[in-house]
């Protein structure tokens, strides 16, 4: 059994393996697998939507930090019980947990499907 400081060491290492897979398939250009694993609406290509990609996974990783323990779903000890699950890898551990957390829904993850989508409600509610 993992000491409590083993553990959230161990959590710690594999959310940055995680996201430095995440990098290695932006740096390949594997856009469509990111959309496709971390359940976006859109694509992901455009860099403007990459770059909201990647800053709403780690704004969520923040919150946890920031929020630790103020809701039942927004805590360290639950995220790093998902992180350190060895039968996965630590990215599939972290796309595993992040369809947990949007309860399988797609996300706005990118920047130009949620303009549209802002744009559009302001416009059928008269509000230019």
């Amino acid at each position: 059994m993992m000491t409590l400081t083993l553990l959230f060491c161990q959590c710690s290492e594999n959310v940055n393996i995680a996201f430095k897979q995440i990098d290695s398939l932006i740096a390949d250009r594997q856009f469509s697998k990111l959309a496709k694993d971390f359940n976006s609406c859109n694509s992901i290509s455009n860099i403007n939507d990459t770059a909201l990609f990647v800053t709403n996974l780690a704004g969520y990783f923040m919150g946890v930090v920031q929020y630790n323990g103020q809701t039942p779903f927004v805590n360290i000890s639950l995220v790093c019980s998902q992180m350190t699950n060895s039968s996965s890898s630590p990215y599939d551990n972290l796309m595993t947990f992040f369809k947990k957390v949007i309860f399988g829904r797609c996300t706005l993850l990118a920047r130009s499907r949620f303009l549209n989508v802002k744009y559009k409600f302001r416009l059928n509610n008269d509000v230019i």
